[in-house]
C-alpha cells in the first residue's frame, strides 16, 4: 500500500508539474518525501535480517522513480495521458476502502473502518476538490469526488453499525498479543 501511494503522488507531482501547477506540485512532493521515506525507514530495519534484498529494494525503487519520471515526461509529454495514468494509480489506492466497505456490510462489523482515516481523507479530499474546481481540472476534481464518496460511504457505515451493534469487536482485537 506505502508503495502504491508513493507511486501515485509521484505522478500527481509530474502532473503538476507538466500543467504548471505550484500548489498541486508542492502538495504532493511533501506526500511522495513522506511515502518515500516510509519505504526508506521499512528497508532500513530489513537491512539487518535481508541485506542484498534490502539493497536491492532500495536500488530498484531509486531506479523505477527516476524510469517512471522519465517515461511521464519525456515519451508521453501529454499532461491529458498522465491526468488518466494519475487517476488510474489513484483508482489502485481506492481498492482498500471499498475492501474495507465489503467486509463492513458482509460482517456488519464497524471495527473494520479506520474511521480518524476517513475524517482526514474526507477533509483532504474536499480541499482537493475545491482546488480543482477553481482551476477548472477534470482529473482533480473527478478523483477527490470519487475519494469524498468512498469516505462518506465508510462513515455512515461506520456510524449505522456502531448505533447497531456497540459492542463488536473485530477478529485481531481477540487475538494480538
Amino acid at each position: 500500500m506505502v508503495i502504491s501511494c508513493y507511486v501515485n503522488y509521484f505522478c500527481w507531482y509530474i502532473y503538476g508539474d507538466m500543467i504548471f501547477s505550484v500548489q498541486i506540485k508542492f502538495g504532493y512532493l511533501i506526500g511522495s518525501c513522506i511515502f518515500g521515506l516510509l519505504i526508506v525507514i521499512y528497508l532500513y530495519f530489513e537491512i539487518k535480517k535481508y541485506l542484498f534484498d534490502s539493497i536491492l529494494n532500495t536500488l530498484i525503487l531509486i531506479t523505477g522513480t527516476w524510469a517512471l519520471y522519465r517515461a511521464l515526461t519525456i515519451i508521453i509529454d501529454d499532461d491529458r495521458v498522465v491526468g488518466k495514468i494519475c487517476i488510474g494509480t489513484t483508482f489502485i489506492i481506492f481498492v482498500s476502502p471499498i475492501k474495507a466497505i465489503i467486509k463492513v456490510i458482509k460482517e456488519q462489523n464497524y471495527t473494520f473502518i479506520p474511521i480518524y482515516n476517513c475524517y482526514l481523507s474526507f477533509i483532504y479530499s474536499v480541499c482537493w476538490l475545491i482546488y480543482g474546481i477553481f482551476i477548472t481540472d477534470f482529473y482533480i476534481k473527478f478523483t477527490n469526488a470519487i475519494g469524498i464518496i468512498l469516505c462518506l460511504v465508510q462513515i455512515f457505515l461506520y456510524l449505522k453499525y456502531k448505533k447497531k451493534y456497540p459492542m463488536v469487536y473485530s477478529y485481531h482485537k481477540y487475538y494480538c498479543i
